[in-house]
C-alpha cells in the first residue's frame, strides 16, 4: 500500500510526443532500455505530469529516470531521481504512526475537492488532490500509538 508520486513538467520542445519513466533497484537506470519499465505517457509540450508508483516496501529507496522523447522515438538524456517509501500516516518519520502524526494530519485537513496548503502533500494518502475524511479513513488503520509499530 506504499507509494511514490512522481510529478514533472514536460519538455516545450514542439517535436515532444511523451515522456517514458524506468524504475531500477540500487542504482539509477543509465538509459531507455535500462531497468523496469513504468509508465510512457503520451502528452503535449510544456505540460505537467505524473506517475504513482504504487505497492511499494517501506524503507526500501527506489531509483528512477524519466527520457522525454518524440514520436520516432527518439529519447532525450534521462533526468534522475531516487525515493524512500515510507510508512503511511509517518508524517515525522520515526518509525511509528502516533498522535504527533494524527495532529499533522489535521492541520492539513482541506474538505473534499478543496486543494490541501502547501506542506501537506504527504497528508493526501490517496493522492487525489485534498485531505479530506478519505485520507482520516486511510490514516485511522495505521494509527498504533508511539513507539508501536503501524497498524495496517
Amino acid at each position: 500500500s506504499q507509494a511514490v508520486r512522481l510529478s514533472w513538467t514536460n519538455p516545450m520542445s514542439p517535436s515532444f510526443t511523451g515522456t517514458m519513466i524506468r524504475m531500477k533497484p540500487g542504482s539509477s537506470p543509465t538509459g531507455p532500455t535500462d531497468g523496469q519499465l513504468l509508465v510512457d505517457k503520451p502528452n503535449t509540450p510544456g505540460s505537467n505530469d505524473s506517475h504513482l508508483h504504487l505497492g511499494l516496501t517501506s524503507g526500501t529507496t527506489y531509483y528512477y529516470a524519466a527520457f522525454s522523447h518524440d514520436a520516432k522515438p527518439v529519447y532525450a538524456a534521462g533526468v534522475t531521481a531516487s525515493a524512500v517509501a515510507g510508512v503511511r500516516g509517518d508524517f515525522e518519520p520515526d518509525g511509528d504512526v502516533d498522535l504527533s502524526d494524527f495532529a499533522m494530519l489535521q492541520r492539513c485537513l482541506s474538505g473534499d475537492s478543496v486543494d490541501y496548503a502547501p506542506g501537506c502533500e504527504e497528508a493526501d494518502l490517496d493522492f487525489d488532490g485534498d485531505v479530506d475524511g478519505a485520507d482520516f479513513n486511510l490514516f485511522l488503520p495505521c494509527l498504533a500509538g508511539a513507539d508501536q509499530p503501524p497498524g495496517y
